[in-house]
């Protein structure tokens, strides 16, 4: 338990570092072929901060619609088990497509030797981007952040997520910065898919 538990705090140690732009941090996390699949139970550190950037997200739209004069109808603003299910699968989507998209892409260009080490640090460094984005909805919940301050943070986090990405791509990768960019770019529009598909779906079930 006690290894376990050193195993994430280093891991987590290692993404850290990377977002100071430390590349001999990557000598922390583990590269070898179980640190792949291990890397994936990042998923269960990132999944409360899912939930609360979800939460938070969902509040602060509530807040804006009411301010704005919208009035919800009664049961209108309840969580239910469609809800949960969504947003559940939108979760596991956003980790389980990405790394096959990637693989994909790095086959056609014929750069995969790499290929595991940049999903292992892609994986661990998830936990720090979603705490990042749940800073400005944490701000905005309590009443810190306007709401124009709060999405403008938003955005911040998400330009900053973009170029962290882009770093991890080129420490792991080595192959180039085009090929890091196309990784990121994968990245975040597989997320925008996923993202805007779901409430699509969300969307066409409401009607």
């Amino acid at each position: 338990m006690n290894a376990s538990i050193a195993y994430v705090q280093r891991s987590i140690d290692a993404v850290v570092r990377l977002a100071l732009r430390d590349t001999q941090a990557l000598s922390l996390l583990d590269m070898t072929a179980d640190g792949f699949y291990r890397s994936f139970a990042a998923m269960i550190i990132a999944a409360p901060l899912y939930a609360g950037f979800v939460a938070g997200g969902r509040s602060m739209l509530i807040k804006l619609a009411i301010a704005n004069g919208h009035r919800f109808e009664p049961g209108q603003l309840e969580f239910g088990a469609r809800d949960f299910l969504l947003d559940g699968v939108r979760f596991v989507l956003l980790w389980l497509i990405f790394p096959v998209a990637a693989l994909m892409m790095l086959r056609f260009l014929k750069q995969t030797a790499r290929y595991s080490a940049m999903v292992i640090a892609y994986n661990w460094s998830a936990i720090i981007v979603m705490l990042l984005f749940n800073v400005p909805l944490a701000l905005f919940g309590l009443g810190v952040a306007t709401p124009f301050l709060a999405l403008l943070l938003l955005f911040t986090v998400f330009g900053f997520a973009l170029y962290y990405r882009f770093f991890l791509g080129v420490a792991t990768l080595q192959a180039g910065s085009s090929t890091a960019m196309a990784v990121a770019a994968i990245n975040a529009l597989i997320t925008f898919y996923i993202v805007f598909g779901i409430d699509a779906l969300e969307a066409l079930l409401d009607s």
